[in-house]
């Protein structure tokens, strides 16, 4: 997808990870699609933002249990006064939490375009194969962003989440690319109920 936005010169070291204990507020976000898994008890909403991703996990009582935002904006406004936890791109390689019932676990990498290319495009495959496959429990979102000048690869966000039924767990993947920088940096999350 193609948008109307225009070129702006992101760094992949300004992305920051943000926790939010409860449900964000969307409106104070520049959204530009999602999509949603509904599974045994449980309603995920993914998201490209303009400047990253979102997701928010909703219980079948309709409570947000918990939301991740993973963005270059500092702007945090979106959590409102929920309780928060924020990680720069460095301190965000391996996190595990325990939130409530839910075991969170994230890891980030960054790679150059070289090296990060086969797997952007094997994620890129995947999310495309789901869609035409119309396949339950998969969700996948994919958004090229404006550029001044060609490059190997363009400014691209991937987000592609997965529910288990058997083990009631959440996959999260997602791939940011800066060709400005020779950057792509990949992200996986994992939820499970405990």
């Amino acid at each position: 997808m193609m948008s109307g936005l225009i070129y702006q010169d992101q760094s992949a070291d300004d992305l920051q990870l943000c926790l939010v204990q409860g449900r964000i507020q969307k409106e104070k976000l520049s959204i530009l699609c999602t999509d949603s898994i509904i599974g045994d008890g449980i309603y995920l909403e993914i998201g490209i933002i303009g400047a990253s991703h979102f997701w928010q996990l909703i219980d079948s009582f309709g409570t947000c249990c918990l939301a991740e935002v993973f963005s270059c904006v500092q702007d945090y406004s979106f959590a409102g006064k929920n309780k928060t936890m924020i990680f720069t791109l460095s301190d965000a390689k391996n996190i595990s939490k325990t939130f409530d019932h839910i075991s969170y676990h994230f890891h980030s990498e960054k790679k150059t375009v070289q090296s990060g290319k086969r797997k952007m495009y094997a994620l890129i495959d995947k999310i495309q194969s789901s869609a035409l496959l119309n396949k339950e429990g998969e969700a996948g979102l994919m958004y090229t962003f404006p550029q001044i000048d060609e490059r190997d690869i363009p400014p691209t966000t991937v987000v592609c989440a997965m529910f288990d039924p058997y083990s009631r767990g959440i996959t999260v993947e997602t791939i940011h690319a800066y060709p400005n920088e020779d950057a792509i940096v990949f992200t996986k999350t994992m939820l499970e109920g405990e």
